[in-house]
């Protein structure tokens, strides 16, 4: 089991999760590109997320969703509807 941050790292992993990771502009934007820089070498890079403000939706494409209970002391509902989404493939052609 790893502890420290690995966001930026790569160890060779197939399949890298992240979940709730949206709600801060500089974690969205930091993880946001390591997982997609990640899902670009051909791992599994998967986001879960309630559709936070900083998510990149234009980047990614919903594989699910669901209805998830929320405590009112930490949301704005009782019910949010969450996702989750992987990295649109990029268009045949294009590079960079």
């Amino acid at each position: 089991m790893l502890t420290e941050d690995v966001i930026g790292s790569d160890r060779g992993w197939d399949v890298v999760l992240a979940g709730d990771v949206s709600y801060q502009k500089d974690m969205a934007e930091a993880t946001t590109s390591w997982l997609e820089a990640m899902a670009r070498r051909d791992a599994l890079a998967l986001i879960g997320d309630p559709r936070r403000r900083y998510l990149a939706l234009g980047r990614l494409e919903g594989l699910i969703e669901y209805d998830a209970p929320t405590p009112r002391a930490l949301e704005d509902a009782d019910v949010k509807r969450a996702g989750v989404f992987r990295f649109r493939a990029p268009l045949a052609g294009l590079t960079g």
